[in-house]
């Protein structure tokens, strides 16, 4: 299994990008790297304005690929972590 980790940072507070990740159809508006936002994935582990992760399931491949998604606090920024 390969582990890979990506940080952004943001002048954001949580509330605001919480409200992105809400709407997952809406993810390709604002992430230019999301192609479709649509294939099947169940949440693991959901804290309301602090993170969430996923799990999605590749049909036919045998494939599953597992996202942890949280919010920390930077300074007066908040930091966003996928991976």
């Amino acid at each position: 299994m390969r582990e890979y980790e990506c940080t952004m940072t943001a002048p954001a507070k949580a509330e605001t990008i919480w409200g992105l990740y809400r709407e997952v159809t809406k993810w390709t508006e604002w992430d230019k790297g999301i192609v479709f936002a649509a294939l099947p994935f169940r949440l693991t582990d959901v804290e309301p304005r602090r993170g969430f992760s996923d799990v999605t399931e590749i049909p036919g491949a045998g494939v599953e690929i597992r996202f942890a998604h949280r919010l920390e606090p930077v300074r007066e920024e908040r930091r966003s972590r996928t991976g």
